[in-house]
């Protein structure tokens, strides 16, 4: 949204998209112009304008913002490592790249014990129950995020909202300077 000489987009959709990346100064690159490439484009989930973030598939044309993707009810696979999306129609591609025989606790750094190895059900980041803080007695049976996925979970969902933005959309702000 471009409001005087001011752009305004939600911080992780604005990671997330393709064309954007830090500088050594830490500052947001490419932003403005794939500003301009996601507002012509629908999310695939909520018929919404700005659903910049593609499907890592070459050939397939869906689109969505960050936070639809976000919904437990969409079947998608988010890769942050890489920063890609793998839309519910090819989830097994993104299975296939997982190398499920060398994961690593991410605390330890020590792959064994693998009754004890969870994954996160967001970044597929594997931890021994024992490492975690607080550890966990046992493992879970039901999802589980880890630390950093859960705080992100939750700055998603209890972000303070200005008037013209939706809960269903908004991750965060991000207030870039126009260049002139």
């Amino acid at each position: 949204m471009c409001i005087r000489d001011r752009y305004y987009v939600h911080e992780l959709c604005a990671i997330w998209t393709p064309q954007v990346y830090l500088d050594e100064d830490n500052k947001l690159k490419n932003v403005q112009k794939e500003l301009l490439r996601s507002k012509k484009m629908y999310c695939s989930i909520c018929g919404c304008l700005g659903g910049g973030l593609g499907c890592k598939i070459k050939n397939c044309r869906k689109t969505y913002h960050f936070r639809c993707l976000l919904d437990e009810n969409i079947d998608c696979r988010l890769d942050f490592k890489g920063f890609t999306v793998y839309c519910p129609e090819h989830v097994q591609e993104y299975d296939k790249t997982r190398e499920y025989d060398k994961i690593m606790c991410k605390a330890c750094q020590q792959g064994h014990d693998d009754d004890n190895l969870i994954l996160c059900d967001i970044c597929d980041e594997g931890y021994h129950i024992y490492c975690l803080e607080p550890k966990l007695s046992k493992v879970p049976e039901e999802d589980w995020l880890c630390n950093l996925c859960d705080i992100r979970k939750t700055a998603v969902s209890y972000t303070h909202l200005r008037a013209h933005e939706t809960p269903e959309h908004l991750v965060c702000r991000l207030l870039l300077e126009k260049k002139k």
